[in-house]
């Protein structure tokens, strides 16, 4: 069986190894990432430069022997979008969000 927790839970920071570790060391073995805060870095950022960070992530959590389980991508509200250069940025967003 897998236990996961929100890696934001664990207290040590929102990015970086010591977070998977630390969530190793407490018996968990996958994560849930956040993605869900549209007006960070990630959705703010170059595609390049989010595909880096985000595939670094996931190369820190396998070291530390966590699994990537979950993403909680972006939401947005109301969910069905009337306006149409709107509703291209949270489809770009979602694309973002499937990068780990």
């Amino acid at each position: 069986m897998k236990i996961g927790i929100i890696r934001d839970d664990v207290g040590y920071g929102r990015w970086g190894n010591l977070c998977y570790k630390k969530m190793k060391e407490h018996g968990f073995s996958c994560a849930d990432f956040q993605m869900d805060d549209t007006n960070g870095w990630i959705y703010n950022a170059p595609e390049n430069e989010v595909e880096d960070k985000l595939q670094h992530e996931r190369k820190l959590a396998e070291e530390a022997d966590v699994k990537i389980w979950q993403v909680h991508g972006p939401w947005v509200w109301p969910i069905a979008e009337t306006i149409v250069g709107n509703r291209k940025k949270h489809f770009e967003n979602l694309k973002k969000s499937t990068l780990i």
